[in-house]
């Protein structure tokens, strides 16, 4: 994941994802996982936020160091443990 705009770290996807069921959303928070229309890109912010054209598929409710700062690869799953993504790369919170 690479730093975006001080306040999110950004990761591409292979392909687009469907945008059925989502709509405007608010109480936007660090923590949030997003998809960012436009560019078909995942996003977690890590600070405060606002942003038309994103799509909140969920929160992160922990410290980020439970992430593993700095780690090479990681999944990020849903509360029922079903996979939404796997990615490698750093996860370094500035």
């Amino acid at each position: 994941m690479e730093d975006y705009g001080n306040n999110e770290k950004i990761t591409y996807l292979p392909r687009k994802l469907t945008e059925d069921g989502s709509g405007p959303f608010s109480n936007e928070r660090p923590g949030d996982l997003c998809y960012f229309k436009p560019w078909g890109n995942l996003a977690m912010f890590y600070v405060d936020y606002h942003w038309d054209g994103l799509v909140r598929l969920g929160r992160f409710d922990g410290s980020f160091e439970q992430l593993g700062v700095g780690a090479s690869s990681r999944r990020i799953s849903s509360a029922s443990g079903r996979d939404w993504l796997n990615f490698h790369g750093h996860f370094d919170v500035p």
